[in-house]
């Protein structure tokens, strides 16, 4: 069964062509909004998943869950055969309304036999812009 080993989310990813490298810029701790309702604009999540054999299959998805709503299977791609040790998913979320604050947490769920195991859930505070505090 495929692993996933990393999650990312922000707001740009870069991928050097010649290297295969990759830059995560501007990395999201937490989401900061002037004023409610607001708009997520874009952000980037970016999944790094290990397979165990080759030619392994793949099927994941992500549930959005946030205070009184919970969006299921946003994103399902399609089975993907993991012909490398090593991939990576980079995934571009827009226009995610935000009403107020409290946690906005991505499920990731991978598809294992018939049935959906949840394989990591990552968790974002939203705060108001003047309620902010940064520890250093």
């Amino acid at each position: 069964m495929a692993k996933l080993v990393q999650s990312i989310l922000c707001a740009r990813v870069i991928i050097d062509q010649v290297t295969n490298s990759v830059s995560y810029i501007d990395v999201i701790e937490h989401i900061v909004v002037p004023k409610f309702p607001a708009i997520l604009h874009q952000a980037i999540l970016s999944l790094h998943w290990n397979r165990e054999k080759e030619d392994e299959e793949l099927v994941f998805s992500i549930d959005i869950d946030w205070p009184g709503i919970t969006i299921d299977k946003v994103i399902e791609p399609d089975k993907q055969i993991l012909n490398k040790q090593s991939h990576r998913f980079n995934l571009t979320l827009n226009g995610i309304k935000i009403e107020n604050t409290g946690n906005l947490s991505f499920v990731v769920k991978q598809l294992v036999g018939n049935k959906w195991k949840t394989t990591q859930k990552l968790s974002y505070p939203i705060m108001q812009a003047e309620e902010q505090q940064f520890g250093n």
